[in-house]
């Protein structure tokens, strides 16, 4: 009987298990070792790209530095030259330097500037200058200025006058809680003509359909005014935050209200009866109605009457928009400036003060206020009336 032989695996199998063993061994290191260096070149790559760009950047903020210096270099020079030009015995360089040194300064060093050539300039031009730019000012000593310049009896009326305008401007655009809107009919240097251009200009953009807002308004009040009487401006702005604002700028319509004050004679000496205020007030009366604008219209009412008035309207909370309009006279006096009602007198205590109406309307839910000033800034210092060219009588220079 044969005996069985143990199998034997060939010796050339074991070497192939090691040779294959060896060869993914070499593989693998080969992967790894090219992963690693992948891995090192990239971050290589990422530090040499932050370098790169944290020098761009370095290089990019000492750019814009030497620019701000630069830029910040020239505007010192310029307002130096501007500063020289304020001193300077040429009145034309005077009146240029006002206007351009506002756009090199700030606010805070302007207006005190500006406010010292308002008071003390020898020559008229450039103190018109300067009481023009304190109108658009925003300082808080502004109002006294003008107030100051108004009330002086040894000024021209013609400069009192500008002032007069300036203190209304000032004080109607600051302090409103909501987008306010203010429309102000002036005539820089004279008291503007009854029956003058600035209501009837109201009442068709009122009525034209295709002017929906603030912008819109503007554009077509203060070129119709301009283009009818040349002399004549509309002083614009808007005021009060920004939320809410393209609503807010939306012409008032449906369901908005409306305060119309018109005062044709008050009890003042001074000033004889006007006969347009009324008969505007009533044209634009009606163009609001027929938006569907809730209208509040009153024929020389008394200050406490206007004032229940505007509160009234302020009350009645289902309105977006509210606008005030007054027609009539406006003037300065040492303790601000304001309306005449219809019993008003020469004490300014009886007049309608901005301050006063900007109270009654603070109260306000509307998201919006709108202020139309069809006003002839009168001068209370000048002793007797004098004759406009629509036959009416008022005080002028």
């Amino acid at each position: 009987m044969r005996r069985a032989t143990p199998f034997k695996r060939p010796a050339s199998s074991k070497r192939d298990i090691w040779d294959k063993a060896d060869i993914v061994a070499k593989f693998l290191s080969t992967v790894v070792i090219a992963i690693i260096g992948t891995l090192i070149t990239y971050q290589i790559q990422r530090v040499q790209i932050a370098t790169n760009q944290a020098i761009a950047n370095a290089q990019l903020q000492a750019a814009r530095s030497k620019a701000q210096d630069d830029k910040r270099t020239q505007d010192s020079e310029i307002t130096v030259q501007l500063l020289n030009h304020l001193i300077s015995e040429k009145a034309i360089q005077r009146r240029l330097a006002i206007v351009a040194l506002r756009q090199s300064v700030p606010v805070q060093v302007y207006d005190p500037i500006v406010q010292i050539l308002a008071t003390t300039d020898s020559d008229a031009e450039v103190r018109a200058t300067a009481i023009g730019q304190l109108a658009s000012g925003q300082s808080p000593g502004i109002s006294a200025t003008l107030t100051a310049i108004a009330t002086d009896p040894k000024r021209a009326p013609q400069e009192r006058l500008q002032a007069a305008q300036g203190t209304a401007q000032v004080t109607l655009r600051t302090g409103f809680e909501v987008p306010t809107y203010v429309f102000l009919a002036s005539s820089p240097g004279e008291a503007l003509r009854d029956n003058n251009p600035f209501t009837p200009a109201l009442v068709k953009a009122f009525g034209d359909d295709r002017i929906r807002d603030f912008d819109g308004l503007q554009r077509f009040v203060t070129q119709t005014v301009t283009s009818t009487v040349p002399t004549q401006h509309v002083v614009v702005s808007r005021t009060g935050p920004a939320d809410n604002a393209t609503q807010a700028s939306a012409l008032p319509g449906s369901e908005d209200r409306a305060v119309l004050i018109a005062v044709s004679k008050t009890r003042n000496p001074q000033f004889q009866p006007l006969t347009s205020p009324i008969a505007d007030a009533h044209r634009l009366a009606d163009v609001l109605r027929r938006r569907e604008i809730n209208v509040l219209l009153a024929d020389n009412p008394t200050k406490q009457q206007v004032l229940d008035l505007i509160v009234r309207a302020v009350n009645h909370n289902s309105h977006t928009a509210l606008i005030i309009y007054f027609s009539g006279i406006a003037s300065t006096s040492s303790i601000g400036a304001g309306w005449l009602a219809s019993d008003s007198t020469e004490d300014p205590k009886t007049w309608l003060m901005y301050a006063d109406i900007k109270q009654a309307v603070a109260r306000s839910e509307a998201l919006s206020t709108w202020l139309f000033v069809d006003a002839m800034y009168a001068d209370p210092l000048v002793s007797a009336p004098a004759e406009n060219k629509s036959g009416d009588r008022f005080a002028t220079p």
